[in-house]
């Protein structure tokens, strides 16, 4: 059962196989969509928790500038009797100490402030003088 008419099955005539192209990604692609997101997720968080300890430490600086500010306000309009006065104040992580000396004409407050932040102490001070 020869013939000689070529069939489909035939060994001679080549196979052509048709390649379609699949709509989709890879899987090496979506890894590399997962690692970039990744990466930008880690980056977000990152910053938040920079942005949160930031905020802290103006939070106590700003406590620690009110605090000295206080002070500077109270013996601005006290009286000059108050030489040799000495004080501690503390607001949360803010600790301010304080003294005021008075040789008969003038009258001198030194004031430093010492803030607690997450990157350590941070510390700024103030002195003052008026006329008795």
């Amino acid at each position: 059962m020869w013939s000689s008419t070529p069939s489909r099955l035939s060994t001679s005539a080549p196979l052509r196989v048709a390649r379609r192209r699949r709509a989709g990604f890879t899987i090496v692609e979506a890894v590399v969509a997962l690692l970039l997101m990744a990466v930008g997720i880690l980056a977000v968080a990152a910053s938040g928790a920079l942005v949160v300890r930031e905020v802290g430490a103006v939070a106590a600086r700003t406590r620690g500038g009110l605090l000295a500010r206080n002070r500077v306000e109270i013996f601005a309009v006290g009286e000059c009797a108050g030489a040799g006065i000495v004080g501690i104040d503390s607001l949360r992580a803010v600790r301010g100490h304080w003294s005021v000396g008075d040789d008969g004409a003038v009258a001198t407050l030194s004031d430093s402030v010492v803030m607690l932040a997450a990157y350590g102490e941070r510390s700024f001070g103030i002195a003052s003088a008026r006329a008795c």
